[in-house]
């Protein structure tokens, strides 16, 4: 029931759209935050509750909340208002400050990559994990470099 619950949540942050004019993108910002976080721990529950399977499964659906909220916001247009070069540090700003989201997929990918490495009906979900384990890694290297100083 925790993880369906969760699915329910889930759904529910897909559906935000993110947009401009700032005090909109304030407020769906927020609700999908709120939703992440709601989702997440729907999951968690699952996860204590459930088998290796669920944890695995579970885990995937938690590390692409996170990664989905990243790939919105660093996609995401800058305000029409910001020249090209306002705009250029503004992007650079907005993934170093939201760099900590695939910080957080890929520590929930990996902890639940181990777990369904555990159980042969998690194999499918293995596949799937190691793969957003990859583009995630891929993704976090490359920024994380960007992000130093």
């Amino acid at each position: 029931a925790a993880f369906w619950s969760g699915e329910i949540k889930a759904e529910r942050f897909y559906s935000v759209v993110l947009e401009f004019p700032e005090p909109v993108l304030k407020v769906r910002l927020e609700q999908k935050c709120e939703l992440l976080l709601d989702a997440q721990t729907l999951y968690l529950r699952a996860i204590r509750f459930g088998d290796a399977h669920t944890a695995a499964v579970a885990g995937l659906r938690i590390g692409r909340l996170y990664e989905t909220l990243y790939d919105l916001i660093v996609t995401l247009k800058p305000p029409s208002d910001l020249n090209a070069e306002e705009s250029a540090v503004y992007l650079d700003e907005v993934r170093a400050r939201v760099l900590v989201l695939v910080k957080k997929a890929l520590k929930v990918y990996e902890r639940s990559l181990q777990v369904g490495r555990a159980t042969p009906s998690a194999a499918p979900w293995v596949v799937e994990l190691e793969a957003a384990v990859a583009r995630v890694r891929e993704v976090y290297l490359a920024h994380a470099q960007d992000a130093a100083p």
